[in-house]
């Protein structure tokens, strides 16, 4: 994993144990970019979803972070359609993208 995307998740309290559930999870952690993975983070953000929150989304749902951005955007706008609070969608079902 890139060290900069543990740097970040270690920011956000994430221990080392819990970064290895996350890469079980999501095993695409391994090749994803900083970037991409940043900018997945800044696209959640966008979308209403608070910063301080995604520690949350990390480790329930770590596979929304390496998808390609464009279709996390597609999928945010469609489930900004169907509800109006992405955090709450989110939250409740963190599989739902």
């Amino acid at each position: 994993m890139d060290k900069n995307i543990v740097e970040l998740l270690l920011d956000y309290d994430i221990s080392e144990l819990e970064i290895g559930d996350m890469l079980n999870m999501a095993p695409m952690l391994d090749i994803v970019s900083f970037e991409e993975f940043r900018d997945n983070c800044l696209l959640l953000v966008e979308f209403g979803y608070p910063k301080s929150d995604l520690d949350f989304l990390f480790l329930a749902n770590p596979n929304i972070f390496v998808r390609s951005t464009q279709d996390l955007k597609k999928d945010l706008k469609k489930l900004c359609a169907d509800c109006d609070d992405i955090e709450l969608a989110l939250k409740q079902d963190p599989n739902v993208i």
